[in-house]
């Protein structure tokens, strides 16, 4: 028993130093937009990758951030995305199918700063980087 006590102590040292060497620019995206969620897990991905950092965090919430702490994608079906994250025509395009702004489980930014918004229900939209919709697509 204590030594699963000490492992644990230890995963969660690794756990919270690893958050510790995030990014500013990403330590400040978790903090702004998950203020009531915890960091779980940080994993850094060798470079040249196309994420350099997936961090995880409670309440089923993964993003993936670049080398310069920039979201890549954010993924949280359980608790929804952020409506604050969403641009008005964003939010007005998914309202005016009938769905709730909770429904995006996940945004996923590409080259050129297109946005493809995913639903709880699997459709997905693109928006291009003025939040303009593009097109119905499935995630890649």
């Amino acid at each position: 028993m204590r030594k699963l006590l000490s492992l644990f102590a230890f995963l969660f040292v690794i756990g919270f130093c690893a958050g510790q060497n995030l990014p500013a620019e990403a330590t400040s995206f978790v903090s702004t937009y998950y203020p009531n969620n915890h960091i779980t897990s940080v994993a850094q991905y060798p470079a040249p990758s196309e994420f350099a950092y997936r961090v995880e965090l409670d309440m089923n919430v993964v993003i993936f951030f670049d080398a310069n702490g920039r979201w890549i994608i954010i993924e949280s079906f359980e608790q929804g995305i952020p409506s604050t994250l969403l641009t008005q025509k964003q939010k007005a395009y998914i309202e005016s199918l009938g769905y709730n702004l909770r429904a995006v489980g996940k945004l996923n930014r590409k080259a050129g700063d297109s946005i493809l918004l995913i639903m709880e229900d699997g459709a997905g939209y693109r928006f291009d980087a003025a939040g303009n919709f593009m097109r119905t697509e499935m995630e890649e």
